[in-house]
């Protein structure tokens, strides 16, 4: 399918032009030049439209057209001829769940009809089609608008970061801005795009809230719109995310506990808590997607692995079965987050896509050994336990990576879904390694609106 025309690179300059511009007078009006995150943003938000643009070139000339950015882009169009036809059933389409529009839908020569009646894929669809408008049906000035936009959720992440610890400036970069997984799957026509957007934007909001205690209106209305947003798109991310969430709170506050024994017992309520909450949502969730229901997660991850292996040869097996029980899932836990952070391994790699995540799972793992060398394993876990939001990315990074490890059974497809673990993966890493390299264990944060740096947050 031809999604990519002459149009496109016409116009592209045009958007571009309009998005530097827009870029240039926020960096100057927000960061001095003597602030090192200054000199950060152009660069980031050019590679994530390099990411935006690259997405949409690979799919159109190396997969020839194939793929899921191509259905949202022309499903979208489809959404959008209605704006000028019929500009009711455009409302509708866009604004109203699927659910309601049902009739509608099955009028609409849908390319694929999981893009069509399924309200997760459906998502991306409704911006889209919106993004449409203001852009001629052109694919890359759709993409590049995307990608910027959803560029302030990192951006914010990586400042949040930044506001806690302020020399660490440089490795946060690399973690939220520069991983080539996380800009180039982060940014294209993708449902990833949007998930790790909102992700990073939840984050952002919670310290305010739950950490800072500042600007809490404002930040709980994102909070909520980022749920929201997740929620609809990609269920498990928010299944892995507040779980974290509470640790860190708890972590972060178990020290204003005077009584010793009461901090010792309100570990293991916090446990019981997170746990029934966790398991609370989940069937909460089911509820409203029969796929997130407690009991169809084995045969919904055996199916999607079965479905997956059988795309190409970039499979794997680590060993889910429709009869795999939650005590045999735990024991291949461990492989299932391997698999998930560091590979392909080299020798597994099938494409020019999976060499640069071979390289970044590499990467990654010689991060970890720096770490390991430096302060032992006792040493290392010393750090991590006495660092609150080092808990935080840590659980998180695991939950999710197990979350993606069991369900996933593609190299093509792992190295898209994991992209939301590996930017606070790296920070935490990061952090292990600095704070262990100068045998700190702690910080506190200051309830101020600006950093050292003068990072307003």
């Amino acid at each position: 399918m031809q999604f990519i025309e002459l149009k496109d690179y016409i116009l592209l300059p045009v958007y571009l032009f309009i998005i530097y511009f827009i870029a240039y007078r926020k960096r100057n009006n927000k960061y001095s030049i003597k602030n090192p995150l200054h000199r950060y943003y152009i660069p980031a938000l050019t590679v994530k439209l390099l990411g935006a643009i690259a997405v949409g070139i690979v799919y159109q000339y190396y997969y020839n057209g194939g793929g899921d950015t191509t259905q949202y882009f022309y499903n979208s169009k489809l959404v959008a001829d209605y704006f000028s036809t019929d500009p009711g059933s455009f409302i509708d389409l866009v604004f109203k769940p699927i659910s309601i529009t049902m009739e509608l839908h099955q009028r609409i020569p849908w390319g694929d009809a999981v893009f069509g009646f399924n309200e997760s894929n459906f998502f991306p669809i409704r911006i889209l089609a919106l993004l449409q408008l203001i852009t001629i049906n052109s694919y890359l000035p759709c993409a590049v608008i995307l990608g910027a936009v959803s560029f302030t959720g990192i951006w914010k992440a990586f400042t949040a970061f930044v506001h806690m610890f302020p020399d660490l400036h440089k490795q946060f970069a690399i973690a939220f801005l520069f991983m080539p997984s996380v800009f180039f799957w982060g940014s294209g026509i993708l449902k990833d795009t949007i998930t790790l957007s909102a992700l990073c934007w939840l984050f952002f909001a919670s310290y305010r809230v739950f950490i800072l205690r500042v600007k809490m209106l404002g930040s709980a209305f994102i909070i909520l719109i980022s749920i929201f947003v997740i929620i609809i798109v990609k269920p498990y991310i928010a299944l892995a995310f507040l779980p974290s969430l509470i640790f860190w709170i708890f972590f972060q506050y178990r020290s204003a506990i005077r009584s010793y024994y009461l901090r010792v017992m309100a570990l293991p309520f916090i446990v019981i808590i997170i746990s029934m909450a966790g398991y609370y949502t989940i069937n909460v969730i089911g509820e409203s997607n029969k796929n997130f229901q407690l009991d169809n997660l084995t045969n919904k991850a055996a199916n999607l692995n079965a479905n997956l292996r059988a795309q190409d040869g970039a499979a794997f097996n680590i060993g889910v079965t429709n009869t795999s029980s939650t005590a045999e899932l735990l024991k291949i836990a461990p492989l299932a987050i391997t698999t998930t952070i560091f590979r392909p391994f080299v020798w597994e790699v099938r494409s020019i896509v999976m060499l640069f995540s071979s390289l970044e799972g590499l990467f990654i793992m010689y991060i970890l050994y720096l770490i390991i060398a430096r302060n032992g394993l006792i040493g290392m876990f010393k750090v991590i336990s006495g660092i609150p939001l080092v808990t935080f990315c840590l659980i998180f990074a695991l939950i999710f990576s197990f979350a993606i490890g069991f369900s996933t059974s593609n190299f093509g497809t792992l190295v898209r879904y994991k992209i939301p673990a590996i930017p606070f993966l790296m920070a935490g890493f990061f952090i292990v390694l600095d704070r262990g390299k100068k045998q700190v264990t702690g910080f506190t944060i200051k309830r101020e609106h600006q950093d050292s740096l003068g990072t307003s947050i």
